[in-house]
């Protein structure tokens, strides 16, 4: 079909036509705009389509100033973002790239500003109606992804709660990935809720362990509007409900309210407080003078941070602390030294697994030792070894046994109960006693390379929609054809003749494309962001957002009041002055 319009030409549609024509505007240099349509009995008879300058008869030879092609962008009829943009705007919005960080990017990749083909305000525009269109149904949208999530995702779980309004008040979701990562490394799980900066106050808790790597792995995750102990017990009893079983050790934060939900769910592992809250609060309940002061630091931390001493020299060495910097009268510290139990590692010696959350002295080395004695009987060997870097006396004793090549080796410094690792001084033994290799009841599956598998996951398209069934696909397809674009630019970059070659065909492809097909009629902008979101605007909603959503015009409201009540006290405050 002509570019060009032409007395007679016929169209299928009405979006069609409008399509059609400002096309031609576009490439002309003029804007257009819709003008009167005629009607009868409701239906359309005539529709205008004009110039900005009102031109109602279509004259080739425009008879006012056409507009440059480096100003073109700027005409309103041509500022649309391409499908191709918005879905770069959406995406980009995960790695907190705003609209006119994606614009910039956008400007960047295309050249310049006019190879955008519109404006920031365009893309600001866009990223405001996609988030309107989203609306009250964030919630309910959120909640239908996650539960479409099970007929795709094997061992996938999720689990949601609402109040007696449908208010959204808790989430817990968890995959097969996860429950394997439990099922391996969970004897110790840290149940954090320090995390609460999305837009509707909810707060992020996430179940977190050690891998073989001594690094973080999930075990799932939850969102509470409120942090209850009924929030946080519903929360653990769906945590126990898709695993099966309790963790051995848990650490968490000294919150009541947790503290409370732990003990009456989680009532046969053993709780730990964290120990960097605690220790970040020792500034403040000791002042600045002895904040600052390098011999209390090292002194405290030599005895709080170690786990390489038992309970009775913590005991000693903390009291003497007290003493030496007259802090016996401190009421906090008296309070942390009652509940020790719970947040010292000496404490927790006997515990098993219970070091992997302590990676400050997880690092031994056969330099720390000092000397040694050995007594030797029948088969075994008792090894006193002075260990110089421990607090106290250091004196450590290895048992080591061989009967009918069992090899067994013990340490008093316990860990390898505490780590599931052995430690430099038995290893350091066997050595001497010229063991060729580690017996294998010392070796934990938990630390090879075998124990976290790496797994095929099965392809979860976004929505399982009927109107979205082949988006998947299309999006496999755009990807494959930006895949082979970029290998070509690849191979050929140092080519100059190459790549115009190229060029020239690609653009030989796309006059064909606009010569066999006819103009494409847009979207309205309610389908569009349908398409991008994977989702249809709910017609009703039977989860609501939850209560805590702030907005910047309620924030604004309260900041008003509370300046307009402070003005009217400072008045009330001066007129009983005078």
């Amino acid at each position: 079909m002509s570019v060009k319009p032409e007395e007679g030409m016929i169209f299928t549609s009405l979006e069609e036509a409008e399509a059609f024509y400002y096309k031609y505007a576009k490439q002309s240099g003029f804007t257009v705009r819709k003008g009167s349509v005629y009607e009868v009995s409701d239906v359309i008879k005539g529709r205008h389509f004009v110039c900005s300058k009102e031109v109602h008869k279509f004259v080739e030879g425009h008879n006012d100033y056409l507009v440059g092609q480096e100003y073109m962008h700027f005409l309103r009829s041509n500022r649309h973002l391409t499908r191709v943009q918005e879905s770069q705007i959406y995406e980009l919005h995960f790695v907190n790239l705003g609209p006119v960080k994606a614009f910039n990017v956008m400007r960047t990749k295309y050249g310049d500003f006019e190879k955008v083909g519109v404006t920031v305000v365009e893309c600001k525009n866009f990223k405001r109606d996609l988030n309107c269109y989203i609306g009250e149904y964030d919630a309910e949208i959120v909640v239908r992804r996650m539960l479409n999530k099970k007929d795709f995702l094997p061992d996938y779980s999720f689990e949601y709660t609402v109040d007696d309004e449908g208010k959204l008040t808790a989430m817990f979701w968890v995959d097969g990935e996860c429950k394997a990562n439990y099922q391996t490394f969970g004897e110790i799980v840290s149940f954090d809720a320090t995390f609460n900066t999305n837009k509707y106050k909810m707060v992020f808790v996430p179940f977190t362990g050690i891998d073989n790597h001594f690094r973080n792995v999930s075990f799932g995750a939850g969102l509470l509007s409120s942090e209850t102990t009924e929030s946080y017990m519903w929360l653990l009893e769906k945590f126990l409900k898709d695993f099966g079983c309790q963790p051995k050790i848990v650490v968490i934060d000294q919150v009541p309210a947790m503290n409370i939900a732990i003990e009456n769910v989680f009532d046969q592992c053993r709780h730990r407080l964290c120990m960097w809250h605690i220790m970040k609060k020792v500034a403040d309940k000791v002042g600045p003078t002895l904040c600052n002061d390098e011999e209390f630091k090292e002194a405290m931390c030599s005895i709080v941070w170690t786990d390489s001493i038992d309970p009775g020299c913590f005991d000693a060495e903390w009291l003497k602390i007290m003493n030496d910097y007259d802090l016996i009268s401190s009421k906090w510290l008296h309070e942390m030294f009652e509940m020790r139990g719970m947040w010292i590692p000496a404490y927790f010696r006997d515990e098993w697994m219970s070091g992997l959350m302590r990676t400050t002295s997880r690092s031994e080395t056969p330099g720390t030792i000092f000397g040694m004695k050995i007594v030797t009987g029948d088969n075994t060997a008792k090894v006193f070894i002075k260990d110089h870097s421990a607090i106290g006396p250091g004196l450590l004793e290895v048992d080591f046994t061989r009967i009918d090549g069992d090899i067994t080796g013990t340490c008093s410094c316990k860990h390898f109960e505490r780590y599931g690792l052995l430690c430099s001084h038995v290893f350091y033994v066997m050595t001497m006693f010229e063991v060729p290799e580690i017996p294998q009841k010392y070796i934990m599956k938990r630390w090879t390379k075998e124990a976290a598998p790496n797994k095929v996951k099965k392809a979860m398209p976004l929505s399982s929609d009927s109107n979205f069934a082949n988006a998947h696909e299309v999006d496999k397809v755009l990807r494959d054809i930006m895949s082979s674009y970029e290998y070509i630019i690849n191979r050929l970059s140092p080519d100059l003749e190459a790549l115009c070659s190229v060029r020239d065909k690609m653009k030989e492809i796309a006059k064909k494309v606009d010569e066999k097909n006819r103009p494409v009629v847009p979207k309205n902008r309610r389908d569009r962001f349908a398409e991008i979101l994977r989702a249809n605007q709910p017609v009703y909603g039977s989860t609501k957002l939850p209560g805590g959503i702030e907005t910047k015009v309620v924030a604004l409201i309260k900041e008003l009041n509370r300046r307009r009540n402070k003005r009217v006290a400072a008045l009330v405050k001066g007129a009983g002055s005078a």
